[in-house]
């Protein structure tokens, strides 16, 4: 029962410490006219932003196969 109160004890700390932190960082960047960055990202934006990256990717690799193209035979 006393190591309970002692690890919520530890994680409240911590927890403070890092919501303190983040709302520096926000009062900064408020400061200088900027825009606020979440902390974490939804799943949903983060699964949509990496299938975006990847057919980037693809279409990106596909573009300089064809422009390094010479005329050559595969072998």
């Amino acid at each position: 029962m006393e190591y309970t109160i002692i690890i919520a004890y530890i994680l409240g700390t911590f927890t403070g410490v890092v919501v303190y932190r983040q709302g520096l960082k926000d009062k900064r960047r408020l400061k200088d006219n900027r825009d606020l960055q979440p902390l974490v990202k939804s799943p949903i934006k983060a699964i949509k932003e990496a299938k975006q990256d990847k057919e980037v990717d693809e279409l990106a690799k596909g573009m300089s196969n064809l422009l390094a193209y010479d005329g050559t035979e595969q072998k």
